[in-house]
């Protein structure tokens, strides 16, 4: 299903291809409850620039393991009080991987990503992203790195 402002699905079941047609999504929390609809679901944002004063938007990125693998992702964050990565999730074989939970990702969450991505922890991190749309303001996507 090729992807619209009407679209509306549990976050673990967006694609590369939602990703291709809309970089920005948002919990579509005011839907919560709604036919087909729970606190998992998001929609597009109809917009090209991460707005300064939003929450819980999952943006696509893409990303670089240590071993210098590619994934496309996204990276949930929120902008309401200042850029704020809460996590990030990798698109691999169909599946998301979950691969960075909060400022600093504890071991056992790094060990379990890699296990699912058929790798050691040390060819996962640290694992560099950039983001495929501009906070709004600055003229370059935002990068950084996942240690």
């Amino acid at each position: 299903m090729k992807s619209a402002l009407q679209t509306r699905k549990p976050i673990d079941a967006l694609t590369s291809e939602d990703l291709d047609a809309c970089t920005i999504w948002e919990f579509a929390m005011d839907e919560e409850g709604d036919d087909g609809q729970d606190e998992t679901s998001v929609r597009p944002l109809d917009r090209s620039t991460i707005p300064g004063d939003a929450s819980s938007l999952s943006v696509a990125a893409d990303f670089v393991t240590a071993d210098g693998t590619q994934f496309v992702g996204i990276v949930g964050l929120s902008t309401d009080e200042g850029l704020e990565i809460a996590c990030a999730s990798l698109f691999a074989g169909g599946t998301h991987v979950y691969a960075v939970h909060g400022e600093k990702t504890p071991l056992r969450y790094k060990t379990s990503a890699a296990s699912e991505l058929g790798k050691a922890p040390s060819e996962i991190y640290p694992m560099r992203f950039t983001l495929r749309a501009l906070l709004e303001g600055e003229a370059a996507p935002r990068s950084g790195i996942f240690n």
